[in-house]
């Protein structure tokens, strides 16, 4: 207990910092780094911790999930502008329909008043020469008309004629004049409605215009963001090839030792790389991911009692870099013997030639391929060459 209480309390004072049991990982605080760090990490993944991929292959996706959720945005924008436009150019043509008849009303009101004109001219052309004859006749007498006359009733006929005459043709004037008057006020009317039905297209066409550039702006900045996904992906794709590639490269076979049986020796317990105190730290991996060892273990990796689990998988501690301890942690004393918790093919060597670590994080580990296709991953050994038998927690 004396040993998980020192543990612990170094563990706290070292956060953010150093892993006690997993390799060093730098905490990236931008997606534009993490960006850069994969083309980098890519480029050598023999060198890089599969950790390191794994947050770079999470930050990749967030920023993907991200500019999809932005590009859908943007898609609906332009879909709603697009429908938007379509009620602009319906609108448009509607008004237009309204110009084009009241264009066609007042080009008729135009025909008509120059057609009452010409009514009134000729009225005016007739009733001149009526009054001219009028004149001449107004020049003789009542005396001599009644003398010329045939009778008294042909004298009162010639009368009632001369004013009749002049009574119609003042009439039938004022009539046409007020028939033009009121084509005039249906003329002027027509005139402000064509008017206002022009400035209300120019306003609707300078909408349209308005709205068009926005959705040109809006498809243009949701084609940056497909084009940013598309090179997200692939660097997404890589990272998860190199991730894929990480415990299959080989670069852990430079070091073999032999085939190994379970419950066989693979080393000793100790307190090599990044380690608070002498334990094992244990890890079972598929691929280029960890997962929860206690499943594939057949044989105790040591012997317990003396030894204890100190510190199970999943334990969540922001410490790690995937916020939870990757691992299972046996506490016992240093040069017990550490067993192979299955079958498989042994490698032993440095963390940073076996894992691509650094500073050696995991120091002197063991490495056994098992016939399932997992790895189980044996760390802090003692026993190992000098460059990766020290400690890295107290220097």
């Amino acid at each position: 207990m004396t040993l998980m209480l020192m543990r612990d309390k170094l563990k706290s004072s070292f956060a953010m910092k150093w892993s006690a049991t997993t390799p060093f990982v730098k905490i990236v605080r931008s997606s534009a780094l993490i960006a850069v760090a994969a083309l980098v990490v890519i480029a050598t993944p023999s060198a890089t911790f599969a950790n390191h991929f794994e947050t770079q292959i999470n930050s990749l996706q967030a920023q993907i999930d991200s500019y999809k959720a932005e590009a859908k945005r943007l898609n609906d924008q332009a879909t709603t502008l697009q429908v938007a436009i379509a009620a602009i150019n319906a609108e448009k043509a509607a008004v237009q329909a309204q110009i084009d008849v009241n264009q066609v009303k007042y080009e008729q009101l135009q025909s008509q008043i120059a057609s009452t004109q010409a009514k009134i001219n000729q009225q005016q052309e007739f009733l001149g020469q009526n009054l001219a004859d009028l004149y001449v006749q107004s020049s003789i007498s009542p005396l001599e008309m009644l003398a010329s006359s045939n009778s008294i009733g042909d004298f009162i006929d010639k009368q009632q004629y001369r004013s009749a005459i002049s009574e119609n043709i003042k009439t039938s004037i004022d009539m046409v004049q007020q028939l033009k008057n009121q084509l005039e006020q249906q003329k002027v009317a027509v005139e402000k409605l064509l008017a206002d039905q022009k400035v209300q297209r120019d306003l609707l066409a300078a909408k349209e215009s308005e709205q068009a550039q926005l959705l040109s702006v809006t498809r243009g900045q949701e084609a940056s963001y497909q084009d940013m996904i598309s090179r997200l992906k692939t660097q997404k794709a890589a990272a998860e090839a190199a991730l894929a590639s990480s415990l299959n490269s080989g670069s852990y076979k430079v070091s073999p030792v032999g085939p190994v049986s379970v419950g066989g020796i693979v080393g000793s317990v100790g307190s090599s790389g990044l380690s608070s105190g002498p334990h094992l730290h244990l890890e079972v991996r598929i691929g280029g991911n960890v997962t929860d060892p206690a499943p594939y273990i057949k044989a105790d990796p040591i012997n317990m009692p003396p030894g204890y689990v100190s510190q199970l998988y999943g334990n969540p501690d922001r410490l790690y870099a995937r916020g939870y301890h990757p691992g299972t942690d046996y506490a016992t004393s240093s040069g017990a013997p550490i067993f192979a918790i299955d079958s498989g093919y042994l490698y032993r060597g440095c963390s940073d030639q076996m894992l691509g670590t650094t500073n050696n994080a995991y120091g002197y580990v063991a490495i056994v391929e098992h016939a399932n296709g997992t790895k189980s991953v044996y760390a802090h050994m003692s026993g190992g060459p000098a460059q990766c038998n020290y400690n890295t927690w107290y220097r």
